[in-house]
């Protein structure tokens, strides 16, 4: 939810935010002194809401301006998802998006910028596969390449990129002898998927690529495929 001293209006910034790092897959800071730059708020409880852009440009914009001898500082989604959100939650930081020196500028708690970067991380593998028209999965002589869920116990998932490249980052360990298979995207929407229900299974979204869990019910991911994806009509 929204700090109290967030209004409505102001879930747009959380959300272009969420969106454009989603897409890049990193997350801007300031590092200072004592840790990542932060600002008082008005909060109740006094509480500090620690500063991050979506890029480079504009963290090094303000950054002599939020913390004395501040530097820049890249942080993988992944790591910020999966290790500095749930540090600002226990220290009872709220988050300031994109922030601009604005004195309104809206802060958030940590909960709706990780419910945000979900949200976006959804979106944005289902507009990367749409517009590459393709998805890649792992397989071996056996079959394609399944994963236990993080999210529901004792269910597996297909593990799906839409970059080959990261799907080959993902061949080591137990996964060591698997090989990147391509599958065209009307034939995942009208094939695979309709299959992993089937039998029961869900998809896992950029499997591996660090951050929050991304698995979908198959027919879930199908709808959202087929809504954004048009099929080539005859020629």
């Amino acid at each position: 939810m929204l700090s109290r001293s967030a209004h409505s209006t102001s879930v747009p910034v959380l959300e272009s935010f969420a969106r454009k790092v989603s897409q890049s897959r990193i997350v801007w800071t300031v590092s200072g002194e004592d840790g990542l730059a932060r600002i008082p708020t008005s909060s109740k409880g006094a509480r500090d809401a620690t500063l991050c852009w979506s890029t480079g440009a504009e963290a090094e914009h303000y950054a002599a301006r939020v913390s004395r001898h501040g530097r820049v500082n890249p942080i993988m989604l992944g790591n910020f998802q999966g290790a500095v959100l749930p540090k600002l939650r226990s220290l009872g930081r709220l988050v300031a998006p994109d922030w601009t020196a604005d004195p309104f500028h809206p802060h958030f708690e940590v909960t709706a910028v990780e419910q945000s970067l979900a949200a976006a991380g959804f979106a944005t593998f289902v507009e990367c596969a749409a517009a590459r028209n393709r998805v890649f999965i792992l397989e071996g002589d056996l079959g394609p390449t399944f994963a236990a869920s993080v999210i529901t116990s004792g269910q597996l998932t297909l593990p799906c990129w839409t970059a080959s490249d990261a799907a080959e980052a993902q061949i080591k360990g137990f996964w060591a002898d698997m090989m990147v298979s391509e599958i065209g995207l009307e034939a995942f929407v009208g094939r695979t998927l309709p299959w992993l229900a089937g039998i029961g299974r869900g998809a896992s979204l950029d499997h591996g690529l660090g951050g929050i869990v991304m698995e979908l019910g198959a027919l879930d991911l199908a709808a959202r495929l087929m809504r954004v994806h048009a099929p080539a009509g005859p020629r």
